[in-house]
This record gives structure tokens, C-alpha cells and sequence, in this order.
């Protein structure tokens, strides 16, 4: 009966791969990088979107007895 060897595979060896390809690496990445941004420059069309939150609230003419009823109309007021 054969004996099958199994095969060890060390970190360093995946490092001196990527290491040795790390030209391809940087290039596909920098593809990638200039393909999105021409995209995104000139295909999509820029879309504008606002909110906005209106707070009305009735004054009453009567002096404020308290002080936090005189910040609550200060900051109403504002």
C-alpha cells in the first residue's frame, strides 16, 4: 500500500508568495481604484437630497414663573 504524504504549507511560504506577486497585487487593486472612481465620476448621475423639521410652538403672553420655563422660551425663541 502507498503511503500519501501530506504536504505542510508554512506562513512564510504564503508570505514570499504574495511578496513575490505583490506587483500583480498592487496593480489589480490600483484597477480597481481608478475603475470605481471613473464610474462613479462620470456614469452616476450625483443625486441631492435634503430634510428639514419645522417646530411651532404657542407663546403665551404671561410672564414665565420658573426658571426652566424661562430656558424653555429662550430656546423656543431661538
Amino acid at each position: 500500500m502507498t503511503e500519501m504524504q501530506e504536504e505542510e504549507i508554512d506562513l512564510r511560504e504564503y508570505i514570499n508568495v504574495l511578496l513575490k506577486r505583490k506587483g500583480i497585487i498592487i496593480l489589480i487593486f490600483l484597477i480597481a481604484v481608478i475603475t470605481a472612481a471613473l464610474v462613479s465620476y462620470f456614469a452616476l448621475s450625483p443625486v441631492y437630497q435634503s430634510s428639514i423639521v419645522f417646530s411651532i410652538a404657542l407663546m403665551d403672553n404671561r410672564p414665565p414663573t420658573t426658571i426652566v420655563a424661562q430656558v424653555e422660551r429662550i430656546a423656543f425663541s431661538v
